[in-house]
């Protein structure tokens, strides 16, 4: 089943969560969208919230983009850390790449073709953004970022 939720206040759109089933037990939080001006007053939280009480899986994954406040907007709505998603371009990849990989716990890899680019999938289990950079800089990555996750009730 197809359902989509939006926020409305005097027949202005000013909120949207999307998402799309990832396997039978995860869905995956796209985003959440919230016009500019209704910024900092909770409402990003109520739709994920809501978004939350409306999915019939037990978790939801989300990557949180490059962006500090948005990563701590997912910790403070009860998501936790579980991977580093990285992407490397194929003429950055550090001439000693599969040795830096041995010093992580790589879940994934995959080849981007259409980007000229590696994807990998990096374990972690805390936020710490000082990793975070020092992965950055050792694999001359031009996006890393948080997967996170939360467990949830099933409201099948």
């Amino acid at each position: 089943m197809k359902r989509c939720f939006v926020l409305c206040s005097f027949s202005v759109m000013c909120g949207i969560p999307y998402g799309c089933e990832y396997d039978e037990t995860t869905i995956t939080l796209q985003g959440i969208a919230v016009l500019y001006k209704y910024w900092r007053y909770g409402i990003g939280s109520r739709l994920l919230e809501f978004f939350e009480t409306k999915v019939d899986r037990i978790k939801i994954t989300v990557g949180t983009a490059s962006d500090e406040f948005v990563e701590q907007f997912y910790l403070k709505n009860g998501y936790k850390p579980v991977q580093f998603l990285i992407r490397i371009k194929f003429n950055q990849l550090p001439f000693d790449y599969e040795q830096k990989k041995a010093n992580f716990k790589v879940i994934n890899e995959k080849y981007d073709q259409e980007n000229e680019a590696i994807i990998l999938f990096i374990e972690t289990l805390e936020y710490d953004n000082k990793l975070k950079n020092n992965i950055k800089t050792e694999f001359h990555s031009y996006e890393t970022i948080y997967i996170m996750e939360k467990g949830i009730q099933s409201n099948i």
